[in-house]
């Protein structure tokens, strides 16, 4: 299942932010198997500001190299020290700030005007590192949107009006419902197995008829009678793959 993510827009031109938001449009429209949204800002204070009230929530920032105040090298700097996986692309119609473009590690250096081929060859790149990097699921937790790593869920559970997300270091609590989630999770990692629990394969210790119990804890989880053949048949092609050191695709 292909990742959804979230594209930063940093530039002070509006002109040129127009330019890269026709570019994103144009890439989603033949890439319709890709979810990708994407957020505008004019300044780099504007961009920090929002990692400070919402966190890690973009997976690829572009961003202008010269703005007013803080510049992107210097941007793309903070945010490196934040975010160790986002991939970064510099716009610039400088050449000369290429040297120190190299420190926060940008997957590519885009003089202006960069053409669609590009941009969008470039973008393909940044999706197949995405996807195949460590996934996250974005939730709201007391009006914060977090990020969540999807390999250190355990499992989801629906209790009254929330939905409990159970981690291997705790429990975040949203109203996010169950079919959001199945939607948005890898189907080859999370399985159903009642009308109120999605569990991590990876977590599974045993499977019985109507329970099954978790690794560590030895807690067991409900297991509804429709949902039983389809969780067995997903376990086992899990450890297939992990016997064959494909544990996640």
């Amino acid at each position: 299942m292909a990742k959804s993510f979230k594209i930063a827009i940093c530039d002070d031109e509006d002109e040129c932010v127009v330019h890269i938001e026709r570019y994103l449009e144009k890439f989603i429209c033949s890439n319709k198997t890709q979810e990708i949204k994407w957020e505008s800002f004019y300044s780099a204070e504007e961009l920090l500001d929002n990692y400070e009230q919402n966190g890690k929530e973009f997976e690829v920032l572009i961003t202008d190299i010269e703005m007013k105040q803080l510049n992107g090298v210097d941007l793309a700097n903070r945010i490196r020290s934040i975010d160790k996986n986002i991939v970064i692309f510099f716009l610039t119609s400088h050449t000369e700030y290429a040297i120190q473009c190299f420190r926060p590690e940008p997957m590519n250096f885009w003089v202006k005007p960069v053409s669609y081929d590009i941009f969008a060859e470039d973008l393909c790149r940044a999706v197949q590192r995405i996807n195949k990097a460590v996934r996250y699921i974005s939730i709201v937790e007391e009006r914060h949107t977090i990020r969540l790593n999807i390999e250190n869920i355990v499992y989801i559970e629906k209790e009254e009006r929330k939905t409990l997300i159970h981690m291997i270091n705790g429990v975040h609590k949203t109203n996010k419902l169950l079919s959001q989630f199945e939607d948005e999770l890898p189907t080859e990692m999370f399985v159903r197995i009642y009308q109120s629990y999605i569990v991590n394969i990876a977590f599974v210790k045993l499977i019985k008829e109507k329970y099954v119990i978790l690794k560590d804890t030895e807690q067991s989880l409900d297991v509804g009678r429709t949902y039983v053949e389809n969780l067995k048949h997903r376990f086992i092609e899990y450890k297939e793959r992990k016997a064959f050191g494909n544990e996640y695709l």
